[in-house]
């Protein structure tokens, strides 16, 4: 549903995605004050022309009224809230609980207006359908959508002074206009190389866990496998604060030792 929604408004917005932030901002504010004003009149000309419901649920319910002369009715309490109706000449038995505002068929479900079924159950038991319709699609509830109304902008010498606080960017958001980008992600434990200071996290004494493309287990293997030199080489490295991405600094480390060695 999101990807839907913001492919929806890159269309709409497809003509105006090149401008300023100010002339983006400008756009909106008018597109959307013509959508108000338009959807408005439109809701005040149904309410006055004597429609209760929105033009798409009246022509719903009026072709669910048509469908509905072929179903027979059968009543399951007293209540009037469970029925069974079947379809003819198909046959297809379906049920339909007014309590719960249920319909096999799903439409009663999904539109929240009644099918052809629900009308044909409160047809049979002399019930109004119209309880049945959500408010929604209600002339009185869609008018109260559209009853804000937009200011017009003026000229912005004829605005009055900003005295709110001061909103400031940040310039290590700013993406480069040459090279990569650069990374905004969070660094955990498996970023290690990429951590400013030492890897105090790799150097330890035995180096049995790691594998040979770490610095620190080439240079436990330069030295011949052996635990004491391996120990001094981490203590030297860790002293010396070199970093594990940097493997010229290990090298020249485990040259060292091994020359010292000799």
């Amino acid at each position: 549903m999101p990807t839907n929604l913001v492919e929806c408004i890159n269309s709409v917005w497809k003509s105006a995605r090149n401008l300023s932030i100010l002339a983006l901002v400008r756009a909106t504010y008018y597109r959307l004050n013509a959508l108000f004003t338009r959807k408005s009149t439109e809701a005040y000309q149904h309410k006055r022309a004597g429609y209760t419901f929105f033009e798409f649920a009246t022509h719903r319910i009026y072709a669910n009224m048509q469908r509905a002369g072929n179903i027979v009715v059968h009543q399951f309490d007293r209540r009037n809230e469970v029925f069974e109706v079947r379809k003819m000449p198909s046959g297809k038995v379906l049920v339909v609980v007014f309590v719960r505002r249920r319909c096999d068929y799903s439409h009663f479900q999904v539109e929240q207006l009644p099918c052809h079924h629900v009308i044909a159950c409160c047809v049979n038991r002399q019930l109004d359908w119209q309880m049945y319709v959500t408010d929604v699609y209600k002339m009185s509830e869609i008018r109260k959508v559209y009853i804000v109304k937009f200011v017009p902008l003026g000229d912005m010498e004829t605005w009055p002074d900003y005295s709110g606080p001061t909103i400031a960017t940040n310039s290590a958001l700013r993406r480069k206009s040459k090279g990569r980008p650069k990374s905004t992600r969070y660094l955990n434990e498996m970023d290690s190389r990429k951590m400013p200071g030492p890897r105090t996290d790799v150097y330890a004494a035995c180096c049995d866990g790691w594998t040979a493309h770490d610095p620190i287990c080439r240079a436990e293997i330069a030295v011949g496998n052996d635990k004491e030199t391996a120990e001094t080489l981490h203590k030297v490295v860790l002293a010396a604060e070199v970093d594990a991405g940097m493997a010229d600094g290990v090298d020249t480390v485990v040259a060292t030792v091994v020359d010292a060695e000799e």
